[in-house]
């Protein structure tokens, strides 16, 4: 609390339900172009909130507070911001896991916070368009295999093969 209005999730502290979502939400220039992460957290919550039948370019758009004509613009189709937002979203979701599994262990690779499962309503959408998608596929089978590695971190390869890809797959 004592470093922003909201959390790392965009929620605003003490505002039940209230999420930021747009470039209001960073204190600073983040860079020439913010688009990439505005975009990538507006999938995020699309696919968290409606899931992948609610995944339009329209309502993605909508979540970042932009026409669909500037998200085309600046990627050229939907399929090429849609894989942004999946490189974006994975990336993240890593470095997250990454940090908090390194500080508590295989308690850290599980969510916590109820705005935690936020990010894991939307992973398993990117899972689901994965199925369908070669492009989000590829993105979504490395963020895999980076997952498997670091759930057998923090289990110190204890197990491994079906058991650890079991329990991988329910995180």
């Amino acid at each position: 609390r004592s470093r922003g209005v909201t959390d790392g999730f965009g929620f605003v502290h003490d505002a039940d339900r209230l999420m930021v979502a747009d470039a209001s939400l960073f204190p600073t220039p983040i860079g020439v172009n913010p688009m990439e992460t505005i975009m990538a957290l507006a999938t995020r919550n699309v696919l968290a909130t409606e899931g992948v039948a609610g995944l339009s370019l329209r309502a993605v758009a909508r979540e970042a507070r932009v026409s669909p004509s500037c998200l085309l613009h600046h990627y050229g189709t939907a399929r090429r911001a849609l894989e942004v937002a999946a490189r974006i979203f994975a990336r993240d979701r890593l470095e997250e896991m990454r940090r908090r599994c390194a500080a508590r262990g295989l308690s850290g690779c599980l969510p916590d916070q109820p705005e935690e499962l936020i990010d894991v309503r939307a992973w398993q959408g990117w899972l689901e368009l994965g199925r369908s998608d070669e492009d989000v596929a590829r993105i979504v089978a490395a963020a895999r295999r980076w997952q498997r590695a670091l759930v057998g971190d923090a289990l110190d390869y204890r197990i491994d093969g079906p058991e650890l890809d079991g329990l991988v797959a329910v995180i």
